[in-house]
């Protein structure tokens, strides 16, 4: 949100490529994004049936949220693992609940 301000008010000067995502020792390899994921949805299981032969994504991707620290003095208020809790939770909402359930969540985030 205060990306898009900045943008509002300076569009040249912030009209880039920001990351938003974790701090460095916060990065979960997919298998553990995965799992938790599972472990706040209650159920499923990682089943990984990737073929080694073929070409693949990294185990670990990585954001550099530097940019972002830098220019815009921001830091992530979510560790991962609530990160992730938030969007389980969205996604268990009845889909007529959702816009209601993300004010909220945004209420919740902005009171950090």
């Amino acid at each position: 949100m205060k990306l898009a301000a900045l943008l509002d008010k300076k569009p040249f000067q912030f009209s880039k490529a920001y990351n938003f995502g974790p701090v460095p020792c916060d990065h979960l390899t997919v298998k553990e994004l995965v799992e938790e994921a599972i472990k706040n949805w209650g159920d499923g299981q990682w089943n990984d049936i990737s073929d080694p032969n073929q070409p693949h994504e990294a185990g670990l991707l990585k954001l550099d949220i530097s940019l972002a620290k830098k220019e815009l003095n921001w830091q992530p208020k979510l560790d991962a693992a609530t990160a992730i809790q938030w969007t389980i939770d969205w996604y268990k909402q009845p889909e007529e609940r959702r816009a209601e359930f993300s004010f909220e969540q945004i209420k919740k985030y902005l009171a950090l």
